[in-house]
């Protein structure tokens, strides 16, 4: 058995470590969000705000992407106790999760525009903010809207091509590990976690068992998802984004975040020929850089906290330039373990309560760095003919996803843009200018020009 055994067990069955910590009274409501699906039919999800008791409404609000809240815990989220609303999707489950290229990210989307729309939120006040898969919804839907007041990406995955090509290599290795064996061990966590190399992959990803042959589907799930990879979207985010993540992360390398920090050699667990940098995978172009690397170095502040020098066990607020568009903070906790998630067992534990808190105070002109290729999502998004948020023909326009709810979407967040920035010239010309490159989106930004302009 491996001496790491409980460690791991506590780390699959539970959301975190350590003590619980006193909880925020608060009002959880409950609204049911309509949107289209892939399959170009409506389905129903649950999203759930958590606003704190005694506050002057309307207040800013924190939407967890993705994995979305838990109604039991959700009133311990730091954020909540600095007179921050919390939102995010009620009882998620693993099928939907599982379709974060498409059913999962419209549904994200449409939350983002329900909570706008509610009289107890601040719309200009929004933060979007999720780990791991949570870090990737977070960038995409911080690349496709507008007038959000900062993205926090905790461990995200930025580029799937390099971490699909990782976790590949990995479901190989567990599932020749399991091939050797002479008993089945069936699906008993125990055994399965005692007899693969990297139990939290196998359990997170779901590649214990016969999974691990299906190598090819799931080399066809990754190609598909990686024409969603935020490192393609890097130029589409018009707000400041904080990006934390940890050394040690065996489930999303940090490779793909910064090259700065990656071990030379990963830990002694880690087999020989498995490799956590990028530059070892062939990836196609725009796929090879990592996130640091793409976004203008004049805008980026990096921190780098040793783990070793401040203490395992410590918690402290991430450190951040309120002045730079982006931060990075780095937590140097090792090198990758085979057995580890996405942080090593004895590290620190940041906190992004007063980033958030202060990202909140800032002028307009901080939410709406507007791009070119951020418009040309927009109008996209408009003109109906968007591959991150489809439109979908349904008989009820008030449904997120259909043409209607889509042209209500963008034309709310530019109508927000020219009221608080003024900037009615600078939009005219970027509009423009789409309409030069892309004349299938004529009519649409001549349309938007008359309704805005």
């Amino acid at each position: 058995m491996k001496p790491e055994y409980a460690k791991i067990m506590m780390m699959i069955l539970t959301k975190k470590l350590g003590e619980r910590i006193d909880s925020t009274p608060h009002t959880l409501q409950k609204i049911e969000v309509c949107y289209m699906t892939k399959a170009g039919v409506p389905d129903t999800r649950t999203l759930g705000v958590a606003i704190p008791e005694g506050v002057t409404l309307p207040i800013p609000v924190a939407f967890v992407a993705h994995y979305g809240i838990d109604e039991s815990t959700v009133g311990e989220n730091e954020l909540l106790k600095h007179g921050i609303a919390v939102a995010g999707a009620l009882n998620v489950t693993s099928e939907e999760n599982a379709k974060m290229a498409d059913d999962d990210l419209y549904f994200n989307s449409a939350c983002v525009d329900v909570l706008r729309g509610m009289p107890e939120v601040d719309r200009s006040k929004l933060i979007i903010t999720g780990g791991s898969a949570g870090g990737f919804m977070t960038m995409m839907l911080t690349a496709i809207h507008l007038n959000i007041a900062a993205s926090i990406c905790n461990s995200g995955v930025l580029n799937f091509y390099f971490t699909g090509n990782y976790a590949s290599a990995i479901n190989k290795i567990n599932y020749e590990a399991l091939r050797m064996v002479s008993e089945e061990p069936g699906r008993d966590l125990q055994k399965l976690i005692e007899l693969v190399p990297f139990p939290l992959h196998g359990s997170v990803f779901s590649t214990f068992g016969d999974s691990h042959a299906n190598d090819d589907e799931y080399k066809d799930r990754m190609k598909v998802g990686s024409e969603f990879s935020p490192v393609y979207y890097y130029d589409c985010y018009s707000n400041p984004v904080l990006f934390t993540h940890y050394t040690a992360d065996s489930l999303v390398p940090i490779d793909q975040i910064t090259k700065k920090y990656t071990y030379e050699v990963n830990g002694n667990s880690i087999p020989r020929e498995l490799s956590t940098r990028m530059s070892d995978y062939d990836l196609p172009a725009g796929a090879d850089k990592a996130m640091d690397e793409l976004l203008p170095s004049d805008q980026i502040h990096m921190t780098c906290i040793k783990v070793k020098e401040i203490g395992a066990g410590t918690t402290l607020q991430a450190p951040f330039d309120p002045e730079k568009k982006y931060n990075f903070v780095i937590c140097d906790d090792g090198a990758v373990e085979a057995y580890y998630g996405h942080m090593a067992y004895e590290t620190c534990q940041l906190g992004i309560a007063e980033y958030a808190v202060r990202m909140l105070k800032n002028a307009p002109e901080a939410r709406y760095d507007l791009s070119r290729e951020k418009l040309l999502l927009m109008m996209e998004r408009y003109a109906g003919t968007s591959k991150l948020i489809p439109s979908f023909i349904n008989e009820d326009n008030n449904v997120y996803g259909t043409p209607e709810m889509n042209k209500r979407s963008v034309l709310s967040e530019l109508k927000d843009y020219v009221k608080d920035t003024g900037n009615i010239d600078a939009l005219r010309k970027l509009l423009g200018e789409v309409a030069e490159d892309h004349p299938e989106l004529q009519e649409a930004v001549e349309e938007c020009k008359t309704l805005l302009l």
